[in-house]
């Protein structure tokens, strides 16, 4: 029999990719006072991939949530 935490193993993931692209975003922003010809930043872009990332941290969020709530579930009622 599979674990059945390792259903969880998704959601945790798309959370950790979330806050490594959070992280990413925040830096170019943090870093657009550093703007140069050479180095061109985008603030704009980088305040979308940070939105893009909160949201991605949510919806792993969510997921990880009703896949636990499951789990409880059947726990419940089979064991």
């Amino acid at each position: 029999m599979s674990n059945p935490l390792s259903a969880i193993n998704p959601g945790m993931a798309g959370i950790q990719n979330g806050l490594r692209k959070a992280t990413e975003a925040a830096a170019k922003i943090a870093s657009a006072e550093q703007f140069t010809a050479d180095n061109p930043i985008n603030v704009a872009e980088a305040m979308i991939e940070l939105k893009q990332a909160e949201l991605q941290v949510k919806a792993s969020a969510e997921a990880t949530r009703a896949i636990e709530e499951s789990v409880g579930y059947l726990l419940d009622e089979y064991a």
